[in-house]
């Protein structure tokens, strides 16, 4: 559009608006004060440009289009009457820097000129240029698409309309020696008609970027044999060579939109009384160069990518070659699995058929030729059965996958990797060290899978560390993480186990589930009947009778009874599952009668570790090195029957077996001959602690393998033997395989022990000091919940969300009395159904995510007022995300036959996701008769079998939790091993963890899926879902805004906060708890930044007085929170 120019366009700069009468009316806005809102203030360059956009908008809409008969509603022109009144007043105290046209200006004073008159025209310049191009880059697209760009388009050109109609206006009106007041009609409407021509030479540029955006980073058009030639053939562009096609395209902008900008200006005068005799050529240099630079300022993004144009293409044909190779391996993988177990199902016919040959050779019976030949018929280089001269000389089947199954050679097309620069080989060794997901070296593994065999390998080591994630495009095996399945299992049994106990739990009013605890007489009795079948039972039975229907009365003795009945239950399942699992690879459990687990005093353990050793020794009976291996573990707080990857290792080299894991012994009745004071006395927490072992023992088995994680290590060395493991990512993966058994580097020594303590209680300090304030910052959090599971099904959600907050606020009330079932709702039903614990003492994933490991104090500490309910409010936003997730699966599974074929896509791959076909997804709803929203509670439902479309008979609870569980944990975020970088699960680098994990995972999972969605690379397009991305992002970063202000105004800080803090607080929501000098702190650790201040005022002027303040500061943030210490302290 033609450049503004001040002279001209303020024809009523000397005009005395404050004494002019004006008309009252009974516009809606007659009373809003634009001036007061921040409009028509005195401003620079860039705030005139915006008040010549308001001037120039408000004038078209309330004055010249009226008065070309054109019929605006009378609301609207109110409303541009006061921006037109608001934009005039700002536009009166603008007084230019540089006076003049160009060619009157100084060399030096060139660049400050064109740098003015470019913000000048900002406003006008910036919507007009970026409007169009938008809209019409979005015209290129499908469907929707198209509209919404037409939309655009259409809108800006309005806006662009209104501006060049009161150029225009005001150039006829000062070549005719007339105010725009005195234009007739008709020059009116030849200032109309100037106007749409020069707007449509605004279109010329736009179309030109569109059209370069439009191709920029697209693959070729050619076949994936044709791009992996390209790629192997020639190399990506040069420094030298991508400057100058920007150059180029940055000369070709600022030519196109120089001569659009003089050529406008022209057809101005052209069009007024004076012709082109009133052109100026010191006016059409000017109009040249203001829009020359222009079109270089604002075109810098299409120069960008047309410089990058070659090199994106070629990130996008790899992008597409490295998928292909990714769908060929596992397609290689799957099918060698397949054959492996086809090979399986024929040898154990195979070795069925030699156990009747035995039996007919020890009764006398002649083997007969044919049977014979038919052994020596079966295909394989390595025949399983050798055929000896005489009668029974068969030997038996010899189980040889590796020369009875042949490989799968896949067709890979293997795109080179791009060779980095030294600086970028440095950025990404540090991106992989302090930011990425540790197990994001399982991408970097895969790249060197050859076969289908190694392929195998793979998955069994992917699938036990990590599930697919949400928007990915990878096909979930049905088998789930080891992370995945533990949770699960919890949902499963534990929870299930936990609704009884809370019945039984003595609760404390205004306390919650804080400080409750089960009578001794009520957990003795439950001993005593568990036993009852016990040869050797811990208590008598009538005495423990008699003790508890005196205390709590028969009513709620009989409750009890049925209580203990479905203990015994859970516990026989739960051996059941855990038997089955084991037995995969020939292990056994023990089975007792009235089997009562009796846990390890953890506490008393510790305390006489010399005592408890000899008791596992003598007592016990297990031998010095599983002894020392259980002390070790109770000592560093890791179930005593976990072996470490340095443990398992050592075995598999010395060729020996490690004997049973504690857990195995437990259940034969060896662990009853442990010392008595050394034993939980409390039954029910003993059997909570029994079965969370149990569903470790089980996850870990069917994850890793249940001997010695064997099916992980056979993994592992089978990638080894074809060199696709190098001796780090061999040390990384068992590195993982400790960590999610909490086992990673954990201390040795009594010294070790005592350094990661001082750290914990460290961590618990800084954390008391920093995080008050945490639920605020959290805020953002449930912003994501809309792009996640969409914005309606969150309102949808919102009823669950609030009876869980207002049933939560009960329970802290009061939350029931002993023998009464415990005040639950649907959210926290939902919770437990995930295996997400609710229960004080089981909970960590606040105290992994804050502190860095799991901390009892902090447990506590996060669900006090002091912490503003920090944990309340992260289950709240989980329940309300489940919820809408809930909303989500129960909408496509009612719209299934319905949706477009968009839609359908994105269901397809959803579904993909999370290990389920269409006709799974169909399956799981008509099995909830429709109603899989209402179902999920169930478990009956849960616990239904039905055949996938692989074949699989699996239950519904092992696709729907883990789909659910998938969907609460994009939004509120929880750190996992696989999901944080290796280091933060080292308790020796606690302190250095600390406070980090909200925003590496914010990085490494919500800003993944968000890019995922904004620049999709194996799917359709979602126009929809990045509107919704959108939306968030704005949602959150508003979000972010509010949380900073409040927590300032708490605090007492008067600061002004910039964009790139609220930016910086959607991801790292405590970045306003530390000052700007004590960043460099919270970097290395906030507990060492925390320990520099108290060591300075401790040694400071007044030593007794600061140190004296600060230890009460602290007492104030434990106890009345961040918002009573602020009071209390004041400044």
């Amino acid at each position: 559009m033609a450049t503004l120019r001040e002279e001209e366009e303020n024809p009523f700069a000397n005009f005395d608006f404050d004494s002019a009468q004006l008309e009252e009316n009974t516009s809606p806005f007659a009373e809003f004060d634009f001036t007061a809102a921040g409009f028509g203030q005195e401003s620079d360059s860039l705030g005139y440009s915006f008040d010549r956009a308001m001037k120039a908008g408000g004038r078209g809409l309330s004055e010249l289009l009226p008065r070309m008969g054109l019929n605006v509603p009378q609301g609207i022109q109110d409303y541009s009457a006061k921006l037109q009144e608001a934009g005039e007043i700002g536009m009166q105290d603008y007084v230019p820097e540089y006076q003049g046209e160009i060619t009157q200006q100084s060399l030096g004073d060139v660049p400050g000129f064109l740098g003015e008159k470019l913000a000048e025209n900002s406003t006008a310049m910036g919507i007009t240029m970026f409007g169009l191009t938008l809209g019409q880059t979005l015209m290129k697209g499908p469907g929707v698409v198209k509209l919404v760009g037409a939309g655009i388009t259409g809108a800006t050109a309005g806006f662009n309309y209104l501006m060049l109609l009161d150029e225009a206006v005001e150039t006829h009106a000062a070549a005719a020696g007339k105010t725009v007041d005195e234009l007739s009609e008709s020059e009116l409407g030849n200032a109309s008609f100037t106007a749409i021509q020069n707007a449509g030479l605004d279109f010329i540029l736009p179309q030109v970027w569109a059209r370069s955006l439009n191709k920029a980073g697209l693959p070729a058009k050619k076949s994936l044999k044709e791009l992996a030639e390209n790629l192997k053939t020639t190399d990506k562009e040069k420094i030298g060579s991508m400057l100058y096609k920007g150059a180029k395209q940055t000369l070709n902008s600022s030519l196109i939109e120089g001569g659009i900008e003089s050529a406008q200006q022209a057809n101005m005068m052209r069009t007024s009384v004076l012709g082109t005799a009133g052109i100026n050529p010191e006016s059409m240099i000017t109009d040249f160069a203001v829009g020359a630079a222009g079109g270089a300022a604002y075109g810098s993004p299409v120069a960008v990518s047309k410089a990058r144009e070659v090199n994106n293409s070629r990130r996008a044909d790899k992008t597409i070659l490295d998928f292909a190779d990714v769908q060929a391996q596992v397609k290689a993988g799957n099918q060698y699995k397949a054959d492996v177990k086809s090979y399986s199902d024929d040898f154990d016919k195979l070795l069925a058929e030699y156990d009747n040959i035995v039996k007919d050779v020890k009764l006398g019976k002649k083997i007969s030729p044919e049977l014979a030949k038919k052994f020596e018929a079966l295909p394989g280089t390595n025949k399983p059965f050798n055929i000896g001269t005489g009668q029974g000389k068969i030997a038996p089947p010899k189980f040889d996958v590796e020369k009875n199954v042949a490989d799968i050679i896949p067709t890979l097309y293997n795109a080179p990797e791009e060779t980095k620069s030294f600086l970028g080989k440095v950025a990404s060794q540090i991106k992989e060290i302090a930011l990425n997901r540790s197990d994001d070296e399982l991408k970097n593994i895969r790249k060197d899978i050859k076969t289908g065999k190694a392929m195998s390998d793979f998955m069994d080591i992917q699938g036990a560390l990590v599930d697919t994630a949400t928007g990915s495009g990878e096909t979930q095996d049905v088998t789930k993480s080891y992370d995945t399945r533990r949770h699960v299992l919890i949902g499963k049994y534990v929870n299930r186990f936990e609704r009884i106990r809370d019945t039984w739990v003595r609760k404390i009013p205004f306390m919650g589930e804080i400080g409750g605890n089960v009578r001794p007489a009520v957990n003795r009795y439950v001993a005593a009947k568990l036993e009852e079948k016990n040869e050797k039972p811990l208590y008598n039975l009538a005495q423990a009778e008699s003790e508890v229907l005196a205390l709590i009365g028969a009513d709620k003795k009989r409750l009890l009874d049925e209580n203990i009945v479905e203990i015994a239950q859970i516990q026989e399942e739960i051996w059941a599952e855990l038997s089955k699992a084991l037995g995969k690879d020939g292990l056994t459990i023990g089975h007792q009668k009235g089997y009562l687990t009796r846990s390890i005093d953890y506490k008393a353990a510790k305390k006489n570790s010399e005592a408890f050793y000899q008791s596992l020794l003598g007592d016990v009976g297990l031998p010095e090195a599983e002894a020392k291996q259980v002390l070790e573990n109770i000592l560093n707080d890791v179930e005593a029957n976990v072996f470490t990857s340095e443990q398992i290792r050592a075995g598999i080299d010395q060729k020996q077996g490690l004997g049973k894991s504690s857990f195995e012994i437990i259940r034969d009745g060896r662990w009853d001959a442990l010392d008595t004071k050394f034993r939980n006395k409390d039954t029910l927490e003993s059997i909570e602690k029994y079965l969370l072992s149990a569903v470790s023992r089980i996850a870990s088995a069917e994850a890793f393998g249940g001997d010695r994680a064997n099916k992980y290590s056979d993994a592992i060395n089978g990638l080894k033997k074809v060199n696709a493991l190098n001796d780090a990512q061999t040390e990384k993966l068992w590195g993982l395989y400790d960590a999610y058994h909490n086992v990673y580097k954990k201390p040795r020594t009594d010294n070790q022990r005592a350094a990661v303590a001082a750290m914990k209680g460290l961590s618990t300090i800084t954390s008391i000091s920093y995080l008050g304030l945490a639920t605020i910052s959290s805020w953002t959090e449930p912003m994501w919940i809309g792009q996640r599971n969409g914005w309606y099904n969150m309102l949808k959600a919102s009823p669950a969300a609030a009876g869980y907050f207002l049933k939560g606020l009960m329970r802290s009330t009061y939350a029931g009395g002993e023998g009464q079932k415990a005040m639950s709702s649907f959210g926290r039903d939902l919770l437990r159904v995930m295996g997400m614990a609710t229960n004080p003492a089981m909970s960590e994933r606040v105290d992994k995510l804050m502190a860095g490991d799991r901390n009892i104090a902090l447990n506590y500490f996060f669900r006090t007022p002091a912490a503003l309910f920090l944990t309340q409010y992260t289950n709240f936003v989980r329940v309300w995300t489940a919820a809408a997730g809930l909303k989500m699966i129960q909408e496509q599974y009612s719209k299934i036959d319905t949706m477009n074929v968009q839609s359908n896509k994105l269901l397809a791959q959803e579904l993909r996701e999370n290990g389920l076909s269409m006709d799974d997804f169909r399956k799981l709803g008509g099995l909830a008769n429709g109603n899989i929203e209402q179902a999920i509670l169930d478990d009956a439902y849960l616990d239904t079998t039905f055949t996938n479309s692989k074949g699989e008979t699996i239950a519904v609870r092992d696709v729907l939790v883990p789909w659910m569980r998938k969907i609460t944990t994009d939004v509120a975020l929880e750190p996992t091993a696989g999901n944080r970088p290796l280091w933060m699960s080292d308790p020796n680098l606690m302190l250095i963890a600390q406070l980090k994990s909200f925003p590496i995972l914010f990085g490494n999972t919500i800003a993944r899926r968000l890019n995922a969605k904004m620049n999709p690379q194996f799917c359709s397009p979602d126009f929809v879902g990045k509107l919704g991305t959108i939306s968030a992002i704005s949602a959150a970063i508003g979000m972010a805004a509010l949380a900073l202000a409040l927590k300032d105004a708490i605090k007492g800080v008067e600061e002004e906060r910039g964009p790139v803090e609220i930016i910086s607080a959607v991801g790292v929501p405590l970045i306003s708890e530390v000052g700007s000098s004590q960043i460099g702190g919270l970097v290395a650790g906030p507990g060492l930044s925390y320990v520099d201040g108290f060591t300075r005022k401790l040694f400071g002027e007044e030593p007794l007085g600061d140190t004296a303040e600060e230890i009460f500061k602290l007492f104030l943030n434990a106890t009345t929170g961040r918002i009573g210490s602020e009071t209390f302290m004041g400044d």
